[in-house]
């Protein structure tokens, strides 16, 4: 038996022991040393999002109450993005199957750590004594796993994905409209584009940058910078906020950059920066908050705050939620111009002083750069329309009960062109549809797509290939 499939059987082991509250018999301890009594096990989660709900549990003799999530491995939180997803907030403890090691404590997006960190390791005998004492029969290897639904005719699995996809569009919705509790519809628009600036290194620090720069004193600064410099003083208060001016760098030596561009923009930005940041009583990040180590320079921080800058300007008169309704409502039957001018508010070509530069302190010559790559492309700009602004107007059809508006959302989602692909997608549908298929012809559109990572994350990934089969014999 090869170690993930130990290590899925654990994993499915640990399940089966907490659902049905036997948990009781293996001791747990906190990574502190701290004994942690289970008194609820909660609801097995039979969705997006964390494992089990409303969980309780003792902890010395604090009562904690809150979700729970099962990971292999502690990095699994970073590499299944839950830090980067609100659903999670919730989580107040992260059980992880195998011995103790170090790890970076699991952030949730609310930049709150986890409460209770739990390792349990699971040896081969006690996966034997545990299965036979309860009674858990092993489900099938990894190797032996046949995929039931790959069985069926094409035309069955393209209506099985495309539901998915809707109940994908659904699940984001409902996750956006949980934050307007304390955000306006503009704000959260404005926090999911800032995070889809920060790609997967960057997200955290992008959603800190909004939520301490919140949109609204954003567009008032744009507004009164209109007959001055509509650019500028955006761009400055994001870099300075975000703590990536020159002057916040206690280790960066300005008398050795030499060129004159660099000296003269930064003199610009800072001057603003001084002018409004005591006014405006900005708090500020640390320049060690953001990650530049190991990425393309075009993908640097500076060049996304850049391109934001860009892409809020359009936005000073009608604001981001008015402008994509706006949109929407003007070209409700034209399709393909529809997809392209909600595309078009987030495409920023390259130009000024970005066109020669990735950061505030280098010299042209030091670092070329290629003025046709785009600060963001066409790419990002399509999975933000499509991860963030469709499931946005769709919460707010809903919010406001406007079933025309919903309908709208829906067919432009149904008819959206493919986004660029990734592991999962891929690896999906291969395995439904064959590694010979012609899979970029039948996952036409984002929606098929969005069905596809959906299938994969609530069943898939778990092996839960029963409760699969349940949901589409249903």
């Amino acid at each position: 038996m090869k170690v993930d499939d130990r290590s899925f059987l654990a994993e499915h082991l640990i399940f089966q022991l907490w659902q049905k509250n036997y948990f009781s018999t293996i001791p747990l301890k906190t990574i502190d040393g701290h004994n942690v009594t289970i008194l609820s096990t909660g609801i097995l989660n039979q969705d997006a999002g964390p494992d089990f709900k409303n969980i309780s549990i003792k902890v010395n003799d604090q009562i904690i109450q809150g979700d729970m999530e099962i990971h292999r491995a502690p990095e699994d939180w970073y590499a299944h993005q839950h830090h980067a997803d609100p659903t999670y907030n919730n989580v107040v403890m992260h059980l992880v199957i195998g011995p103790l090691s170090p790890h970076e404590p699991p952030i949730r997006l609310n930049r709150r750590e986890i409460e209770v960190q739990v390792f349990t390791d699971i040896t081969p005998e006690q996966f034997e004594y545990l299965s036979k004492k309860y009674k858990i029969n092993p489900p099938a290897t990894t190797q032996s796993l046949i995929c039931q639904l790959s069985r069926t005719d094409t035309e069955f699995k393209i209506q099985f994905i495309d539901q998915l996809g809707r109940e994908r569009l659904q699940a984001k919705a409902l996750r956006f409209t949980e934050q307007r509790v304390s955000n306006s519809w503009n704000q959260i628009l404005y926090l999911g584009l800032m995070e889809a600036l920060g790609y997967s290194k960057n997200q955290i620090p992008f959603r800190k940058l909004a939520q301490l720069l919140p949109f609204e004193a954003l567009m008032r600064e744009f507004q009164q910078a209109a007959d001055s410099n509509p650019l500028l003083k955006p761009l400055a208060l994001l870099l300075g906020t975000a703590g990536l001016l020159p002057s916040q760098d206690t280790s960066f030596d300005w008398r050795k950059v030499k060129d004159e561009e660099t000296r003269d923009y930064v003199a610009r930005l800072e001057k603003t920066w001084e002018e409004y940041a005591t006014r405006l009583g900005l708090s500020t990040m640390g320049k060690d908050e953001w990650q530049f180590f190991r990425m393309r320079p075009n993908n640097f921080p500076t060049r996304r705050l850049a391109g934001a800058s860009l892409i809020l300007q359009q936005f000073i008169e009608w604001g981001m939620l008015e402008k994509f309704l706006a949109i929407v409502d003007g070209m409700k039957d034209n399709p393909a111009p529809l997809v392209k001018e909600l595309e078009q508010c987030f495409i920023c070509k390259t130009g000024g002083y970005w066109a020669t530069h990735y950061l505030l302190d280098n010299k042209p010559d030091d670092l070329p750069v290629d003025s046709s790559v785009t600060l963001v492309g066409k790419e990002r700009a399509r999975e933000i329309v499509v991860n963030i602004v469709l499931p946005v107007l769709f919460a707010y059809a809903e919010e406001i009960e406007n079933s025309g508006l919903k309908i709208q959302v829906l067919q432009l989602y149904s008819q959206y062109p493919r986004i660029s692909s990734n592991s999962i997608i891929k690896n999906m549908s291969h395995l439904l549809f064959g590694r010979h298929a012609k899979t970029n012809e039948i996952i036409s559109t984002a929606l098929k797509q969005q069905g596809l990572i959906h299938l994969y994350k609530l069943y898939c990934h778990r092996k839960e290939c029963l409760r699969c089969r349940k949901e589409w014999e249903a």
